[in-house]
């Protein structure tokens, strides 16, 4: 264990110094607050979300100095913020890619990258790479080139044994093996899989999803916990000599980050950090009272899409379906499914049932397809023209959209407004996933990987979670 610790430590210690090397990151937690100097006790800013992506501009006594998404400035805790590392779209095609407006071959092409030649890379989009191009964003096919890094960056495993492989697949040979908190050198990325920079300048990949570029791999542990006295007071630092930050009514519910000296360092559901005495808290199941409808799409005659492998889509649909149940039943929910076994059931007598139980909410889960294979990324749905509560369902939508999309290996494909059967035949408030793409082939292997289900079913969850909590 201290050897674990000590690592930990001189990992941090090494993340701090390489910090200014990048400059822009996201939030890992759902409503969090920045402040207008570096300390817990300081004024409001504004009230951040998961995923929002920031701007690093400074960095003093653990905390960035960020500019939002709305272009205000203030600081946050380190801890809340995942850095990106430098990357690049490098052109691999053999000829000049065209650098379009928008994510589309019919798009206005605004210019060109050369054969060989390396543009920053922003974020991937509806399977295209969004580059700088002279201070704005530009759109390039993610079929013409790669993602690659500077190996300026290191990055962690968090599962015990995980196998390093010669390619970016799981059908490609081992050639070394990864522990738990071991460090690598991160050269980039190809099909949602980590390319480690190995001894004797050999590479090697491993699943992205099973990895973390940053310090904070705890984020998605933490616990829910409610207070249990009136008028409880948040303080900056944990004892009673810290600056009060808040006054908390009996029954708020928080989550705890870290424990010192017992006392726990928290976040308010509305945005506040800071420490409150363990003897005043206890832990709750955070949707207790809340009944859920799960809908694994497709079933008995209807298979959904089928893969090149011959692979169907209703089967995997059900595996991640009652994976998320399971989570959801640990965090108190009452979860019904439509479909817990092989059968068919149509579509819109699965949207009544949620009608029927006075559901919550209703949530399906889907795998895209497309005749081109080259289409790849997660994409979530609601519905404002035939659904009652369309306006609660995108908020259902952007929530687990969000949640899933800040997994390693998941690129983003939209939140989109569809006037889909199962969404609109039901009056809860509703909302669908498509995972990815079991018509693209690196993809479609990912979503059948039983740990890559697995980490996908958590981020359905907590952005479940996020919705209840947010609402």
């Amino acid at each position: 264990m201290k050897k674990q610790i000590i690592f930990i430590l001189i990992f941090l210690l090494i993340f701090q110094l390489n910090i200014f090397a990048y400059s822009s990151g996201r939030i890992n937690i759902e409503g969090i607050n920045i402040t207008i100097n570096p300390s817990l006790s300081s004024s409001k800013v504004e009230t951040l979300f998961k995923n929002d992506y920031i701007t690093i501009l400074d960095s003093s006594n653990g905390f960035y100095k960020i500019k939002a998404p709305s272009g205000r400035t203030g600081w946050l805790d380190s801890y809340f913020v995942n850095v990106d590392p430098p990357k690049y779209f490098i052109n691999t095609c053999g000829a000049n890619a065209n650098l379009r407006m928008s994510p589309t071959t019919n798009s206005k092409i605004i210019g060109q990258v050369k054969d060989g030649e390396k543009v920053k890379y922003i974020d991937t989009f509806h399977s295209w790479y969004i580059v700088d191009y002279k201070g704005m964003e530009a759109f390039v096919a993610s079929w013409l080139g790669d993602v690659v890094s500077d190996g300026s960056h290191n990055v962690l495993f968090l599962d015990e044994v995980i196998n390093i492989r010669n390619s970016p697949s799981l059908n490609s040979e081992i050639i070394g093996q990864g522990y738990k908190y071991q460090d690598y050198k991160y050269f980039g990325e190809e099909y949602g899989w980590f390319k480690l920079g190995l001894e004797n300048g050999i590479y090697g990949y491993a699943a992205g999803w099973l990895m973390s570029l940053n310090n904070n791999f705890y984020i998605d542990n933490i616990l829910s916990f409610k207070t249990t006295t009136d008028n409880l007071r948040l303080r900056s630092g944990p004892s009673l000599d810290d600056d009060i930050i808040t006054v908390m009514q009996k029954g708020t519910e928080v989550r705890v980050i870290a424990e010192k000296d017992n006392w726990n360092k928290v976040v308010t559901w509305d945005g506040y950090v800071g420490y409150s005495h363990n003897d005043f808290l206890k832990d709750v199941l955070p949707l207790t009272g809340k009944k859920i409808v799960l809908n694994p799409g497709h079933g008995g005659k209807d298979p959904g899409a089928i893969s090149s492998t011959g692979k169907q889509e209703k089967n995997v649909n059900l595996t991640v379906a009652l994976m998320v149940r399971d989570i959801l039943n640990e965090l108190g929910a009452e979860v019904i499914m439509t479909r817990d076994s092989d059968i068919y059931i149509n579509r819109v007598d699965r949207a009544k049932l949620a009608d029927r139980l006075g559901a919550d909410i209703m949530f399906s889960i889907h795998h895209n397809s497309l005749n081109n294979s080259n289409y790849f990324g997660m994409s979530t749905y609601y519905d404002t023209k035939g659904n009652k509560n369309g306006k609660e369902s995108s908020k259902l939508a952007e929530s687990v959209y969000d949640s899933v999309v800040g997994i390693n290996s998941i690129y983003r494909d939209g939140i989109y407004d569809r006037n889909f059967e199962v969404l609109r035949s039901t009056n809860v408030p509703a909302a669908l996933i498509e995972i990815g793409f079991m018509s693209n082939i690196w993809e479609e292997k990912n979503i059948h990987n039983h740990s890559f289900q697995q980490e996908v079913s958590r981020q359905i969850a907590f952005g479940i979670l996020d919705y209840f909590k947010q609402n």
